[in-house]
């Protein structure tokens, strides 16, 4: 199958292209990391992510409302059958 080009769709000339961009996306991110330094990685709620982030999810109410919701009662089922 060709394209209107007259080349093959995953001709050479593409799969070169797409070799350059992770080179230039690394790039970008040390530069980024060396101008803005090491920073303290927080949640979108604010937590430091570790055990106390875990036991704080898995003593919350919504935390379980969520997994119900996500997965149905098929879990319930496994675990009764």
């Amino acid at each position: 199958m060709q394209s209107f080009s007259g080349q093959a769709p995953h001709s050479c000339g593409a799969l070169l292209g797409s070799r350059r961009r992770p080179g230039n996306l690394h790039g970008i991110t040390v530069g980024l990391r060396l101008y803005y330094g090491t920073q303290q990685f927080l949640t979108a709620d604010g937590y430091y992510p570790g055990l106390s982030l875990l036991a704080l999810n898995l003593r919350r109410a919504e935390t379980w409302e969520q997994l119900l919701v996500t997965f149905g009662i098929i879990p319930l089922l496994a675990v009764a059958a």
